[in-house]
């Protein structure tokens, strides 16, 4: 018999195995290294947006989209520059992203929460090695029939269990901090050196 404290236990478990995703499309920039010899190559600095799309589909046929989007240029407001990134998920409908992305409702949502983590934790050890990631911002979407903003709301609960118990999976240290409508993830030094 499951018991309440064994599935709130569940949430944000380690022991939920993700499904196998894979990256996207031919996305701006493959990897950090790339990025950064772009940015930084030639005595130019013409890169400053890019994307990581990565692609995963669960036991249900769901097709989900996780989007890292990262940014130099928001990232100037901080002296040791370095990236600002924010993360999107969405579902895919007919071979096409529906970018209003409807709860899980597919009792799926853990093993689903548990994937996009497992994608966000790899990038953010890759990237964490070239830049400093200043801010990492991931916002809840609101239901039609939901009364409370993004942190607060049933998926931003989700969210927020989801990424205190993962933080120390990170490299270098991180915190985070929720406002009305996300949740934002940053690092405790910033003044560390990147390769």
């Amino acid at each position: 018999m499951i018991k309440l404290k064994d599935i709130l236990f569940e949430i944000g478990d380690a022991s939920i195995k993700p499904y196998d995703w894979r990256d996207q499309y031919n996305t701006t920039h493959k990897s950090a290294a790339e990025f950064k010899k772009q940015l930084h190559g030639n005595g130019s600095s013409i890169a400053y947006l890019g994307e990581s799309v990565f692609q995963f589909k669960t036991d249900k046929g769901t097709e989900y989209v996780v989007e890292i989007e990262y940014d130099t240029e928001q990232a100037e407001a901080y002296e040791q520059g370095g990236l600002v990134a924010g993360v999107d998920f969405y579902t895919k409908s007919g071979g096409e992203v529906d970018r209003k992305m409807s709860m899980t409702n597919m009792h799926e949502q853990y093993k689903v929460m548990a994937t996009i983590v497992d994608i966000v934790l790899q990038w953010i050890n890759e990237w964490d090695q070239y830049f400093i990631l200043h801010e990492i911002n991931i916002e809840p979407k609101n239901e039609d029939d939901e009364s409370q903003e993004g942190t607060s709301n049933r998926r931003g609960r989700l969210y927020s269990a989801y990424i205190n118990k993962q933080l120390p999976k990170l490299n270098n240290k991180y915190r985070y901090r929720a406002y009305n409508d996300y949740f934002q993830l940053y690092p405790t030094d910033r003044d560390r050196q990147t390769k």
